[in-house]
């Protein structure tokens, strides 16, 4: 995450000075980064500005940049305190951990802005009075909640603002008989002192519209002196002054309705954002029905606001991904060690996409079952780790022609019957943790009609699936069963090993320590795959002999472990043939979570 510049410029009213004020953004990314970033240029910067008072500067900072700086540079915010005192920098406000404010309960954003405002309190002794949003992700439902904060203005960027109310800021805006003002930001990249200079000096101080310009900058490649320097020089109209100050001098405000940012799309067409979005909202409606032991539930709800950090939805990174739903796992053991917890298997939409999916909650894993397909999309074990599916899940469902087969062996994606199309639901018995779902398709060119049954009974170790194929075509049907399974990465780092994969074909053990260009082990009664970075291990145990398809796969940027079970199919008109596989997930001995 590069620091920001935000350059605010406004005209309180016509034949008046312009005012310009600065903004930085200290959210916290990692460790490491943040790290360098202080010594590049959050040190240099302050300094700067305590040299230099004619300069002023807006700052926000999430809850976990603050825990950073206490902990490692406590003398930053007693700086701090001296810049508030001379009146030379403001602080927004916001959500502790950055959350993306619509998607999230209104308990949730209500907990998440007083834990930060009350902490800035504590830090300057002052309450903030504009407020920071993750990406701009706005809608008018936040208007009441930040209202009732005490928070004044926000800042949006220029993206989401409609072109009709380009360039009047300050805008207000209401909802519910709340308002607030907005002021336009407009975010222009640069990358030398020379285009920071070309970008400002093309700014039109004469206009009589407010305007807000952001510059992301990389200050480990800047002179600090020759920007200031020219900054301190801006045009004789212009005044350097704070956003907070200069919206108490103006008297006109541009009534406005901005439209919802449109950051849902992302939740859609991101598989790993729809994941963890989907997870997070799951936890959320257990920890809401949570009923006394306040200690217990405050835990819960700090590991809650922790995983809705924007950071971790805004981009296709598996590490934050897994960071983040491992977190989310851990809140649910919390309400789960005080609640009467009790194995079982509940039928509702969880990702919401109108299909009803199953979600199974034993007490050494956990699963989520989709109609689509009928495989399991989520995987969690023991409660302690992220996400094991990837890709295209669990027990995946293929039958392929001789051709097609050739080309899956060689690694080529295919797509076929049974592995996205809709199963009916035959039957769902919670109590005796079974769920049967069946779907019918045409196979090959010959549109052969074929049918396929699969069970799932889920006991306290993993799964039982059974399927049933039959063919309902008057010729026979010859081709390929393959149930695929795809496992995620869980390490990362240079040190990081794929899945090792262990094999016994008539009483010979064949070992594979790290899963990688695609091999295909015959005649196999047994298969584990095992994760060392978790100590977790998945065992596959088909009731009849199968070859194994072993590969590495990329599923969203990062790699994955692929296994197949493969059996030949040739089944005569009206006939059908069952396959059965003993699933179970086996934590390795002597190993710590």
């Amino acid at each position: 995450m590069q620091p920001q510049f935000v350059i605010i410029i406004g005209q309180p009213q016509e034949n008046s000075m312009e005012h310009i004020s600065f903004f930085v953004d200290f959210s916290f990314d990692s460790h490491e980064s943040f790290s360098e970033r202080y010594e590049i240029f959050y040190k240099k910067l302050v300094s700067f500005l305590f040299q230099n008072q004619e300069i002023k500067i807006v700052f926000h900072f999430d809850g976990e940049s603050i825990e950073w700086f206490e902990k490692n540079h406590s003398e930053f915010f007693q700086i701090l305190r001296k810049l508030l005192d001379r009146k030379q920098i403001e602080i927004l406000g916001g959500g502790f951990y950055n959350p993306i404010f619509p998607v999230i309960f209104p308990m949730d954003r209500t907990g998440q802005i007083e834990k930060l405002t009350v902490t800035l309190r504590q830090i300057t002794g002052k309450r903030p009075r504009g407020f920071f949003l993750f990406n701009s992700c706005w809608s008018d439902i936040l208007i009441p909640c930040l209202n009732n904060s005490g928070f004044e203005y926000v800042l949006l960027e220029s993206g989401i603002i409609p072109d009709e109310y380009k360039n009047h800021s300050p805008l207000i805006s209401n909802y519910l008989g709340k308002s607030i003002s907005i002021i336009e930001t407009k975010v222009i990249s640069v990358d030398t002192e020379t285009s920071l200079e070309k970008e400002i000096s093309a700014h039109d101080f004469s206009a009589k519209n407010s305007s807000i310009t952001t510059f992301r900058l990389d200050f480990s490649f800047y002179d600090f002196d020759k920007i200031f320097s020219f900054l301190k020089n801006l045009p004789q109209e212009c005044s350097v002054s704070l956003p907070f100050d200069y919206l108490k001098s103006e008297k006109n405000f541009t009534k406005a309705h901005i439209p919802e940012n449109p950051l849902s799309d992302f939740f859609i067409n991101s598989n790993l954002a729809s994941s963890l979005f989907n997870r997070m909202m799951y936890t959320s409606l257990l920890l809401n029905q949570l009923k006394g032991d306040k200690a217990r539930k405050k835990l819960a709800r700090e590991m809650l606001w922790f995983s809705q950090d924007g950071k971790f939805y805004a981009g296709e990174n598996c590490e934050l991904y897994q960071k983040a739903y491992k977190n989310l796992l851990s809140a649910e053991r919390c309400i789960r060690e005080f609640s009467d917890f009790r194995e079982s298997i509940t039928a509702f939409d969880y990702n919401n996409d109108g299909f009803t999916d199953y979600l199974c909650l034993m007490e050494q894993f956990g699963a989520c079952i989709s109609p689509i397909g009928a495989k399991i999309f989520e995987l969690n074990a023991f409660r302690r780790f992220g996400n094991f599916c990837a890709g295209r899940g669990i027990f995946s469902n293929l039958i392929l022609t001789d051709e097609e087969f050739d080309e899956y062996k060689k690694s080529n994606p295919i797509d076929t019957i049974f592995s996205g199309c809709f199963f009916k639901e035959l039957k769902f018995e919670g109590l005796k943790k079974e769920i049967t779902l069946v779907a019918h398709g045409e196979f090959s060119s010959l549109n052969l009609l074929v049918s396929l049954k699969k069970k799932f009974v889920a006991n306290s170790n993993g799964f039982m699936v059974q399927m049933i194929i039959k063919n309902e075509s008057p010729i026979e049907l010859r081709g390929n069963l393959v149930i695929e399974s795809d496992f995620a990465k869980m390490s990362f780092g240079c040190d990081h090993k794929s899945y090792a994969l262990e094999a016994i074909s008539n009483d010979k053990k064949e070992i594979i320590e790290s899963i990688g260009q695609s091999k295909t082990l015959e005649d196999i009664s047994y298969l584990k795959l095992t994760d060392d970075a978790t100590g977790t291990a998945f065992v596959f145990e088909p009731n009849e002999n199968c070859d194994i398809i072993a590969s590495k796969i990329f599923s969203d940027g990062e790699e994955a472990a692929r296994t197949s079970l493969c059996w030949k199919l040739n089944l005569s008109p009206g006939i059908e043939i069952e396959k059965t596989i003993n699933f179970s997930i086996v934590s390795l001995k002597n190993r710590k979570s």
